[in-house]
């Protein structure tokens, strides 16, 4: 019983670490991430992994706002490759 336990909290404690997040962007447009996007307070840009595990990234004045990121809800989610 306890294994399973252990299990359950492992499994858990995984998925949560690598959930997605959508940033709103200016313009309404949408980026998901594959990270939790991270502030670089020296270039003030807002770093990411991609779906391909390419780190990108966003000026912190385009964005708007990031939250996790949930399929059910979202809208027109725009992956954006030209943005570095």
């Amino acid at each position: 019983m306890n294994a399973w336990v252990a299990m359950v909290v492992l499994t858990a404690a995984l998925c949560a670490c690598s959930s997605s997040y959508q940033m709103t962007l200016i313009g309404n447009r949408f980026v998901t991430t594959n990270s939790k996007p991270k502030l670089n307070k020296e270039t003030q840009n807002f770093e990411f992994k991609d779906h391909k595990g390419e780190i990108r990234e966003i000026p912190k004045s385009r964005v708007l706002k990031i939250e996790p990121y949930n399929s059910k809800t979202a809208k027109n989610n725009t992956y954006l490759p030209e943005i570095k």
